[in-house]
C-alpha cells in the first residue's frame, strides 16, 4: 500500500518487521542489522506489536493470526493508528486540522513531497494534480472499506456532488469504446467517469491489456513511445523478450500513461525504500529521459526504480502464466540476464 510512505519512521519500521516475520525466521539482532538500527529499538518495536496483539512469542516471534487473520488487515490497523496518517487523512477529504502546529504540517509536507502534493493549512485541503488527488481518494476507499466497485464509485461521485469537480485532460484519459463498455457495465453517470475507469484498469490488468491493444491498433503516439522504450531496453540487454514482450509493453504503457495523467512515479514504486537498483536500470532510465521528452522532469532514481519494479512484476506474472517447466526455466534464465549487469558501458 502507498500509505506507508505517509507514516512515521517507527510505523514504517514496524510494517517492515511484520513483512519479514511473516516470511522468515529472524533473531532480534538480525532484524536490527537489516534495519540498521539498534537492538533496543527493534526490541521496543516488537514489544509494541506484542502489546497490540499483532505478535506472539513461541520458539520465535510470529504473527498472531488469531488476532487478525489477514496480513493486509494488520498493516491497515498500524497505518490507521499512525498520527501522521491521521493528519493526512483529514486533508485528503478536505477536512484537515487548520489548528495543527506549523511544525507538524511542515513534517507532513516533507513526508508527502515525493507524491507531488502538499497540505494547505488555511483551506484544510490537499494541493496537487486533480488526477492524483482523486486516485488517492479511490485508493483510500479501496484499502480501508469493503466497498464493491460500483458502490465505491458512487461514494466518490456523491462526495463531489456539491464540490468543484477536478478538471480532466481528455487526451490523457483516452479510452474509446472500452470506456463506454465500463460505464454501461456499472451504470455510471458521473463527470468523474474517466477517473473511475482508469482506477478500475489498474486493479484489473486484463482490461489494461485490452486498452494497450487498442492503442496498438491505432498506432497512437503513446503506443509508439512504448515501442521506443522497448527498443531502448533491448539495446541495453542485447536480447529480445520473447513471450514476456507484450506484458512488459503493457506495464510500460501503464507507467507512461500515469506520467501523462500527472501521477508521480512513487505510485508505481510500492516496495520499501533502500532496495538495490542495478546500474543498467539507471542506464535505461537515462536513455528514456534523453529520447522520450515527456519523461524529462522525472527523477532519474525514481524512474530507474520503476523499471526495476516493472521487470520484477513481469517476471512474477510470466511464471504464473507459463504453461510448462521448460517455459518457466526459459523465463527464469531471461530474468536472471536482466538482473545482472549488461555489456560494458
Amino acid at each position: 500500500m502507498i500509505w506507508e510512505f505517509i507514516t512515521r519512521k517507527k510505523c514504517q519500521r514496524q510494517l517492515q518487521l511484520l513483512e519479514w516475520i511473516q516470511y522468515s525466521r529472524y533473531s532480534v539482532t538480525e532484524l536490527a542489522e537489516k534495519m540498521t538500527v539498534s537492538r533496543k529499538t527493534i526490541s521496543r518495536d516488537i514489544e509494541e506489536l506484542r502489546q497490540k496483539n499483532f505478535l506472539i512469542k513461541e520458539k520465535i516471534w510470529q504473527i498472531n493470526w488469531q488476532s487478525e487473520p489477514n496480513y493486509l488487515g494488520l498493516c491497515r490497523k498500524l497505518i490507521r493508528a499512525d498520527p501522521w496518517f491521521q493528519l493526512f487523512r483529514g486533508y485528503l477529504w478536505n477536512d484537515g486540522d487548520t489548528k495543527s502546529s506549523y511544525s507538524k504540517l511542515r513534517r507532513l509536507n516533507k513526508q508527502i513531497l515525493h507524491l507531488n502534493i502538499s497540505v494547505n493549512h488555511r483551506s484544510g485541503e490537499i494541493a496537487g494534480e486533480p488526477a492524483l488527488i482523486v486516485l488517492l481518494q479511490l485508493r483510500y476507499l479501496r484499502d480501508f472499506y469493503s466497498f464493491e466497485e460500483k458502490e465505491m464509485y458512487d461514494q466518490l461521485a456523491h462526495y463531489y456532488l456539491n464540490r468543484p469537480l477536478p478538471s480532466i485532460e481528455k487526451a490523457a484519459f483516452f479510452a474509446g469504446e472500452q470506456l463506454e463498455d465500463f460505464l454501461s457495465q456499472f451504470g455510471i453517470e458521473s463527470p468523474l467517469a474517466e477517473y473511475f475507469y482508469f482506477d478500475y484498469l489498474r486493479h484489473h490488468f486484463d482490461n489494461y491489456l485490452e486498452l494497450y491493444r487498442s492503442h496498438q491498433q491505432q498506432r497512437s503516439s503513446l503506443y509508439q513511445e512504448v515501442q521506443e522504450a522497448c527498443a531502448i531496453i533491448e539495446e541495453v540487454f542485447i536480447q529480445e523478450f520473447g513471450t514476456t514482450e507484450e506484458l512488459l509493453a503493457a506495464k510500460l504503457f501503464d507507467l507512461f500513461l500515469g506520467v501523462y495523467q500527472g501521477l508521480p512515479l512513487t505510485l508505481f514504486n510500492l516496495k520499501w525504500r533502500g532496495d538495490t537498483v542495478r546500474d543498467h536500470f539507471y542506464i535505461i532510465a537515462k536513455e528514456f529521459k534523453r529520447r522520450l521528452p515527456f519523461l524529462t522532469n522525472c527523477q532519474l532514481d525514481e524512474l530507474a526504480f520503476a523499471l526495476k519494479e516493472i521487470f520484477s512484476s513481469v517476471h512474477s506474472a510470466s511464471l504464473t502464466l507459463t504453461p510448462n517447466l521448460k517455459s518457466s526455466l526459459l523465463i527464469q534464465e531471461r530474468y536472471q540476464a536482466y538482473d545482472t549487469s549488461p555489456r560494458g558501458n
